[in-house]
């Protein structure tokens, strides 16, 4: 995985390849995220790595909140505050809007990066 930093009138980005590894079935590529199941956990460590329980639309509430990424190869937990919520089910949007608030997070990426925009 490479990521790039924002720089004036670019935005950054992550990018990253999949490699045809039979590690499991990607069952839709979406605006969305990789979808799929993943069946050769053993190859990956995964079973080592934390499980996080993932949210429903309806659970998301304004204020502080925390995201988790792993742009250095080690998962880190950065302070964002969630400013707007939406609960329409358009293709257009991402359910909420934040802004960053932890300054780490802006050094290691260069500001926010595509993906985190919405």
């Amino acid at each position: 995985m490479k990521s790039k930093k924002e720089a004036l009138g670019n935005p950054g980005e992550i990018r990253g390849t999949v490699d045809n590894d039979d590690l499991g079935k990607i069952t839709n590529n979406s605006n969305f995220g990789i979808f799929g199941e993943l069946s050769e956990t053993e190859r990956l460590n995964y079973e080592a790595i934390e499980k996080v329980t993932v949210g429903l639309r309806t659970d998301i509430e304004l204020g502080e909140a925390k995201i988790i990424n792993n742009f250095s190869g080690e998962r880190k937990e950065y302070n964002i505050m969630i400013d707007k919520i939406y609960l329409n089910d358009t293709e257009d949007n991402k359910s909420f809007a934040i802004r960053i608030v932890d300054e780490k997070l802006i050094q290691d990426t260069g500001g926010i990066i595509r993906g985190l925009s919405r």
